[in-house]
């Protein structure tokens, strides 16, 4: 039997686990939380912070002279360092370490991003409030963000005529352990959330979705998605260049084998790209709107990439097209 590690053993990753399970794969689960949820599905359990890469090196390594360790990948949390630091002392696969540091701050990401000329917001680095007041001059409307944070946590709208910009910079950057922000300039258009397959550098998006905002003007200055529909209206339209997009991604980070989520917005009937995670997506979104939508099971090929299988892109194809609304 392979024996599958997961990073992260939240509500989210439970799916993927009951998958995982159902093909008889050995699982074992970490998270700082002792009584964390995937906890009751997971053969082995180790508790320790994900976000403590070297504690988890040295747990996992332990149970690996136990039980040989096959994969290792994270189920929707957003820890690709831990994970990349993991696979490399096991010799197992994953992305670069180098790329896993980029992707865990957003602003190193943005600045690669912008060398290999895919279309991006116009972006500054933050580190005191009157850097953001002056920056705020060049553009109308921005998002604040910290460097190195998950979900919407810190994240805020903000505009030149906003009073309370430096409370608005307390808020977010009390979320952010290197205390840096990334101000990126709002572009008003659809937001769209994909989830692409890598093998041997070849790309296939099998989601893409809108994502739901239906309460910003409510939640602001605070952006909080609720859910999203699936496929996207404009999956057709952008098809094509999104998978270039995310081809560009990969060639330039080294993802040779794996899966990729993005974060896009559609501006101007073009497509600009906010950010990218090398994992598979939270919110559900990989693990059950992607399957009831086609059919095609997500997770399984996932973990069969991570355990170093060959997966031909071309058998992967929609099963059927349903249409599936998430909201909360």
């Amino acid at each position: 039997k392979k024996v599958i590690l997961i990073i992260g053993g939240n509500l989210e990753s439970l799916h993927g686990l009951k998958i995982a399970k159902a093909k008889n794969y050995i699982t074992v689960v970490v998270d700082g939380n002792f009584n964390a949820p995937a906890k009751k599905f997971a053969d082995y359990f180790i508790n320790t912070s994900i976000y403590d890469s070297e504690e988890t090196i040295k747990k996992v390594s332990i149970l690996n002279k136990k039980i040989k360790i096959d994969a290792v990948m994270s189920l929707s949390t957003d820890v690709p360092l831990t994970v990349s630091k993991v696979a490399k002392k096991l010799n197992l696969n994953s992305i670069p370490i180098k790329a896993a540091k980029i992707f865990s701050n957003k602003y190193l990401m943005k600045k690669e991003l912008s060398k290999i000329r895919v279309a991006i917001p116009k972006f500054f680095l933050i580190k005191t409030s009157r850097d953001l007041k002056n920056k705020m001059k060049l553009i109308n409307k921005g998002v604040i963000k910290p460097v190195d944070s998950r979900g919407a946590r810190g994240v805020h709208i903000i505009s030149k005529n906003n009073k309370n910009l430096d409370e608005l910079f307390k808020s977010s950057k009390s979320f952010s352990n290197k205390k840096k922000l990334i101000l990126e300039e709002y572009l008003k258009g659809q937001q769209l959330s994909t989830e692409s397959i890598i093998s041997n550098y070849s790309v296939k998006t099998v989601g893409i979705s809108d994502r739901n905002y239906e309460f910003l003007k409510r939640f602001e200055p605070n952006i909080i998605e609720n859910g999203s529909d699936l496929p996207s209206k404009r999956s057709k339209q952008f098809y094509s260049q999104i998978n270039k997009i995310i081809y560009k991604v990969c060639k330039k980070f080294k993802i040779k084998n794996g899966t990729i989520k993005g974060d896009l917005v559609i501006h101007k009937n073009k497509i600009y790209s906010i950010e990218f995670a090398p994992r598979l997506s939270g919110g559900y979104f990989s693990s059950i709107m992607i399957p009831k939508s086609s059919g095609i099971n997500l997770v399984e090929l996932a973990i069969k990439i991570h355990l170093g299988e060959i997966i031909d892109l071309k058998s992967i194809k929609d099963k059927h097209t349903k249409f599936v609304s998430q909201r909360f």
